[in-house]
Parts: C-alpha cells; structure tokens; sequence
C-alpha cells in the first residue's frame, strides 16, 4: 500500500472539505453615540456590529456616529474626559480604523453665526484627526 498516496490524498480532500465551508467571521465594529437603528443597521451586512459600552476592549473598526466639539478638540490633542474617548484613543493607537460621520460633527452647525477664527480652528482639529 502506497502511504504517501493516502496521506496526500486525505490531505488534499480535507483542504477542499475546509475551502467549501466558507468560514467567514465578520469584523467587529464598535458604535459609539449611535442616533438610530438604522445607522446600526447599515453596517450589519459586512460587520459584527456593537454598540460601545464600559465592557468594550476591543474591535476591528469604530463608527463614530457624532461628535461634539469638546470631544473633536479632545481627539486632536490627543486628550481623553471620557471612556468612549480613551476607547477610540486606544484604538487609534492600536493602529485600528476610526470614521466620524461627518454630518453629525456638532461644530459644523455654528459655520454662519460662529466667529471665522473659531471656526476655523474646529476645521483644524478635523483635519488634525483626519490625518491619525
């Protein structure tokens, strides 16, 4: 009996078995300040999706769904007040995805009344964080 045939042969039968299987384990992402289901939903198709709580330790990517200007400057200065801040500092650190919708910065509601000086430094902090 030739062995080498059988070990190769269920070899190569069980990496088919395994390649049909499609094992597939979606990224996590992790939600913070979510405004509906809905935004929660859209994400559900191509990931494990969570909102963020004090037990969070860790995820692929994180949504943040909106953002305050305290929290923007805090961001940008590397600075945390909260725990969902230190949460997204840390992973930021662990070299993980972080998008901020952008409709929902708070500072972009003031863009008329607000004066160009100080609005333009909320545009700096944006682009401060854009840049991590």
């Amino acid at each position: 009996m030739n062995y080498d045939f059988l070990v190769n042969s269920i070899v190569e039968e069980l990496y088919n078995k395994i390649n049909d299987l499609e094992i597939y384990n979606k990224p996590k992402a992790v939600v913070l300040w979510p405004n509906s289901e809905d935004e929660m939903n859209i994400l559900r198709d191509e990931f494990e999706v969570e909102k963020f709580s004090d037990n969070t330790k860790n995820c692929d990517l994180v949504v943040i769904s909106r953002l305050c200007m305290r929290g923007l400057c805090n961001l940008a200065t590397g600075n945390s007040t909260s725990q969902e801040e230190r949460f997204i500092l840390k992973m930021l650190m662990k070299g993980k995805k972080v998008f901020i919708l952008e409709n929902n910065l708070e500072y972009r509601r003031y863009k008329k009344t607000a004066p160009k000086a100080l609005y333009n430094k909320y545009v700096e902090y944006e682009r401060e964080i854009c840049k991590y």
